[in-house]
């Protein structure tokens, strides 16, 4: 998803450009130039927003996953722990 940075100032001088054809200077071509260029670029606004979510929703589902794991290894250590010091308990108990 990494993409070069989006220069605005930039995108509009060679949109400018683009609809300035052979010298002359048709407000309403460079109107309608800009207003087709704010809707391509909420279109793609919409489509990252919706990558966004998608990913977050991924992540988020990853961490509920690997909570859960985290919190079944953590128990386990705790009764092997438990089991390992009964153990030792009864092997000194045997000295």
């Amino acid at each position: 998803m990494e993409q070069e940075s989006f220069s605005p100032e930039e995108f509009v001088e060679r949109l400018a450009w683009r609809t300035v054809t052979s010298g002359e200077f048709d407000a309403n071509k460079l109107h309608g130039s800009f207003t087709e260029a704010i809707t391509e670029l909420r279109t793609i606004l919409d489509i990252q927003r919706l990558k966004c979510v998608q990913v977050e929703n991924s992540f988020m589902s990853e961490e509920q996953h690997l909570r859960s794991r985290l919190a079944m290894l953590l128990n386990r250590n705790e009764t092997a722990s438990e089991d390992l010091s009964n153990l030792e308990k009864k092997v000194s108990f045997c000295y």
